[in-house]
């Protein structure tokens, strides 16, 4: 649902804050890398972020091959979600095989404070049984 700041009540603004930021999920179309019927290695997903906030968090979870359930990706030392204070670059390990990925992203916010990425890169290669 799109939030207007300028005309609430049009666009269906259920309650406005200019104190309290939401936590977020955002979940992505399938990505099949232009080659939906190659098998790749899906290894890692570097977040580059903003300065991360005392008490927010980002976390990654993903679908491959249309799986109906979530899981949950580690970061490199194996929590679910990525909470360092100040922390700029959020690496999360996927390692698994698949021809299709969805992700989601969980966005958790604190206060006024909220995560901000800057950009993303999903790691991945053709395994030697790409075609199988």
């Amino acid at each position: 649902r799109w939030v207007s700041i300028v005309n609430p009540v049009t666009y269906g603004v259920d309650a406005l804050s200019t104190t309290v930021k939401a936590s977020g999920v955002y979940e992505s179309l399938e990505w099949d890398g232009g080659v939906p019927f190659m098998k790749k290695s899906l290894r890692k997903l570097k977040f580059v972020l903003e300065p991360l906030p005392a008490s927010c968090s980002i976390a990654l979870a993903y679908k491959l091959n249309g799986a109906t359930s979530w899981t949950a990706a580690k970061t490199i030392d194996g929590s679910s979600s990525f909470s360092t204070l100040n922390g700029v670059r959020a690496l999360f390990n996927i390692d698994d095989e698949a021809e299709v990925v969805e992700l989601q992203l969980t966005l958790t916010s604190s206060g006024n404070n909220s995560v901000a990425i800057k950009s993303s890169n999903l790691y991945w290669d053709f395994p030697k049984t790409a075609l199988y």
